[in-house]
């Protein structure tokens, strides 16, 4: 077979309109590679580029994206079709072998009084042993770490421990002392069920050990 007569694929990511939409096919290639359009959209409006038997075009406008890119059906395992309308409709098909599945995984790691919570999401392309992340979304979040105060029986008094410099001001107004040799924060027995009752109306987990 000549090199004319070998079945051309055509991939393209095109963009249109004022609410994002867009149109993208990804060719999945038979050794597990991915060749996706919208990866050449900073080359400049007109370029031509030829890379390993693979053509690509920017034919985008001022306004548009129109990225086109040409590969042998040979090497394609499956092509996967991604839309995005006005209506903000999102939907991906798959054309030939295999599945697109999404997974999710957080992450999570706590820096001093926040906890900073990634999201990801990944839409992976899978058939027998081939397995192609073809998009990952990450959404971060961050939110306060509650407050943990262990309070212990001493006696006649409770010591406390913990995250208490937040809430100093609350345990000094119940006549708590603080053991600057001891660190920790020395409450009667008379204070103690009203301190811990404003604590955990502030949220805070109160531990007795």
């Amino acid at each position: 077979m000549t090199q004319e007569q070998i079945p051309i694929l055509e991939l393209v990511y095109r963009t249109w309109g004022s609410f994002g939409q867009f149109e993208k096919l990804i060719a999945i290639l038979k050794n597990g590679e991915i060749i996706d359009p919208e990866n050449y959209v900073n080359t400049r409006r007109g370029t031509v580029i030829v890379k390993d038997d693979v053509r690509i075009e920017n034919r985008s406008s001022s306004r548009n994206t129109y990225i086109h890119v040409y590969v042998s059906k040979e090497k394609v395992l499956a092509v996967i079709r991604e839309v995005k309308t006005a209506s903000n409709h999102k939907f991906i098909v798959v054309e030939g072998s295999g599945e697109v599945r999404q997974e999710e995984n957080v992450e999570e790691r706590i820096v001093g009084k926040f906890k900073y919570i990634t999201t990801i999401i990944r839409y992976v392309y899978v058939y027998d042993d081939v397995r192609v992340t073809i998009r990952e979304n990450r959404i971060a979040n961050k939110e306060k770490v509650s407050l943990r105060i262990e309070m212990r029986k001493n006696e006649n008094v409770y010591e406390l421990t913990g995250d208490t410099f937040e809430v100093k001001e609350l345990i000094k107004s119940h006549n708590g002392k603080w053991d600057a040799k001891r660190k920790v924060w020395i409450v009667s027995e008379l204070d103690i069920d009203s301190l811990v009752e404003n604590l955990k109306t502030r949220g805070v987990e109160v531990v007795i050990t």
